[in-house]
């Protein structure tokens, strides 16, 4: 009930769904709502992307990885977990993410905007793609997980700041799909996390453009356009977006994911079903299995 937020933080831990830290519980939930195999993500952690201490977050991280590994070992055929690594210091992030695979871990998720003065075009980071490459864990760039913070609280009204929320990850893409990281490393994948897909479309479009007319004036051309690597290279989830499922075919229906967000406040949990009808009507059922299950289980190896 969106009416019951305001006292959200007020209820405990005892009043949210056992779902989110026991896994028995989490896979009965699922199967009420026809969820065969989900990729987790972190709840309370987003936030500790923006801490400030770089060896804190490396332990914080670390215990995290280590927890969500064993949470998926309960049931290694519906669950996979993600890592959460730090790049403050990139030889150690690429330590974890290597100690991350080896616990069983499928992808891993990094700051969705480095912070200012950087971006994912910068050479100090080629080693995260290289070892996310030769390890095959797809890179997450997860709403509200900002190196300088969540991007809410910024002094602007609140729904201003949420509409917003997007635009991080708009910068990450941008700066990867028009600087060679993708060439350099044509084997990385870049998956943007619950920022929907609706905007995807023009933004692409966008950028096409903006590439044609600028490549030479930024000093950069690239063998393949940032759609074709985008079209190759990069996936995007949603909960609940029907103008992307409507782009679809412009984004590219092998790249979207959908994803029920459980047991977070927003999820489509249990109406999942009736979520997914409305967002596909009028498409055709290849569609809706690409997005709904194949194309999560192509990209994570799943059976």
């Amino acid at each position: 009930d969106p009416r019951k937020r305001a006292e959200a933080g007020q209820r405990g831990y005892e009043q949210i769904r056992r779902g989110g830290w026991d896994p028995k519980a989490r896979i009965e939930d699922q199967d009420v709502d026809g969820v065969a195999f989900e990729v987790l993500y972190p709840s309370m952690a987003m936030p500790m992307f923006s801490i400030a201490d770089t060896a804190y977050q490396q332990a914080v991280f670390r215990a995290y990885n280590a927890w969500v590994a064993d949470f998926c070992k309960a049931a290694p055929d519906r669950l996979a977990g993600g890592a959460l690594i730090s790049l403050d210091a990139i030889d150690a992030g690429v330590i974890e993410m290597t100690r991350a695979r080896e616990l069983g871990l499928k992808g891993a998720m990094i700051w969705n905007d480095p912070g200012e003065g950087r971006t994912y075009a910068d050479a100090e980071f080629d080693p995260v793609w290289a070892v996310a490459s030769d390890l095959d864990m797809p890179i997450s760039l997860h709403i509200l997980t900002g190196k300088e913070g969540t991007g809410l609280g910024t002094g602007k009204p609140f729904l201003a700041d949420y509409i917003a929320l997007p635009h991080a990850v708009q910068i990450s893409l941008t700066a990867m799909l028009s600087s060679g990281v993708f060439a350099r490393h044509p084997n990385l994948k870049v998956v943007s996390v619950e920022n929907d897909i609706g905007w995807l479309g023009h933004f692409l479009y966008r950028l096409e453009h903006a590439f044609e007319e600028f490549r030479y004036l930024i000093g950069y051309d690239s063998p393949l356009s940032p759609m074709e690597y985008f079209q190759r290279q990069c996936f995007a989830t949603f909960q609940d977006d029907p103008v992307g499922i409507q782009l679809a075919a412009r984004i590219g229906e092998d790249r979207l994911m959908w994803a029920s967000d459980y047991p977070h406040g927003d999820s489509t949990w249990p109406e999942s079903r009736a979520t997914i009808e409305h967002n596909f009507e009028g498409a055709s059922p290849e569609l809706v299995r690409k997005v709904t299950r194949d194309n999560v289980a192509g990209l994570y190896g799943i059976a």
